[in-house]
């Protein structure tokens, strides 16, 4: 941090101006603090060390896969993610055992036609799904998702995914009036660009980090660091992970098949979440070492 802050040409007095103004998260930041972090007596959060980050215009990536300061102890998290796949329903297709030699993870991008024909076997047993896709066609928007997939090569099937939609502002608005109208708590005064998530179940352990791995570098090279980002997790069995992954619940959506639990995030919180840090960095340097 101290070269960052000899780089700038900027006085501290100087940097803790534009940093107050810049995020509420420096709202309090004095000169005092800031000379504490730049010579490592104190540090901030990895929030706002990835907020210094953006401040800089510095690579997010570098900051979680080089800054030693951030805190990536996710022991938490861990027990956490460990009970749920330890207990949690097999589905199906877990029977017979899959091979894992023919196991790849890959995305791929489908527009909003194509990824009703691939999952209406999943969608159409929801009342609320039936619902959104309604409404999109009432209202004729576009958009393209991207379906991060563990996929079974020899029986030619996908065995586990995370959706991820990328809204642009209208279609934003668009949505969170869909949602306002379901009793969720949305913000229909703020325009920004907004990330849906649907969150199914994963096949094992190594299937959640491997699809969430990918799923964070695809934010991270689309520049999507600091958006709303929402959950949508079918019953409550993966809520306890999106509470400790930094989740807020904003709503409950009560349907036939199941309740539909909502969760709200900041991508740039998930992405300083001690968890997600180490996370990347153990799948980064595995990645590396492959090629």
């Amino acid at each position: 941090m101290e070269n960052k802050l000899n780089e700038s040409n900027l006085t501290k007095v100087e940097i803790v101006k534009r940093l107050n103004k810049f995020d509420l998260a420096f709202f309090s930041l004095d000169t005092i603090t800031l000379s504490r972090w730049s010579k490592n007596k104190t540090k901030p959060s990895n929030y706002r060390q990835f907020l210094m980050y953006l401040f800089f215009k510095d690579n997010i990536s570098n900051c979680m896969r080089f800054n030693r300061s951030l805190n990536s102890s996710s022991v938490e998290v861990d027990k956490i993610v460990d009970v749920y796949f330890k207990y949690r329903k097999n589905p199906s297709y877990d029977k017979p055992l899959i091979n894992e030699d023919s196991i790849i993870y890959y995305y791929n991008i489908y527009n909003e036609l194509e990824i009703r024909e691939v999952f209406s076997y999943f969608y159409n047993n929801f009342g609320f799904y039936i619902d959104i896709y309604d409404f999109i066609d009432r209202h004729g928007l576009k958009y393209n998702s991207y379906l991060f997939k563990e996929y079974d090569v020899k029986n030619e099937r996908i065995t586990s995914h995370i959706q991820a939609s990328f809204l642009n502002v209208k279609n934003s608005y668009c949505f969170k009036s869909f949602l306002l109208d379901k009793n969720v708590n949305v913000n229909l005064e703020k325009d920004e660009e907004l990330i849906i998530v649907d969150i199914p179940f994963f096949r094992e352990k190594k299937t959640f980090e491997e699809l969430l791995f990918i799923f964070i570098e695809k934010l991270i090279e689309l520049d999507y660091v600091n958006h709303s980002i929402y959950f949508f997790c079918v019953s409550d069995y993966f809520v306890n992970i999106l509470e400790l992954l930094g989740g807020k619940h904003i709503g409950t959506i009560q349907d036939s098949a199941n309740n539909i639990f909502i969760y709200k995030n900041n991508t740039l919180r998930l992405l300083s979440n001690k968890y997600i840090v180490e996370l990347y960095r153990k799948l980064s340097s595995k990645n590396e070492c492959l090629d």
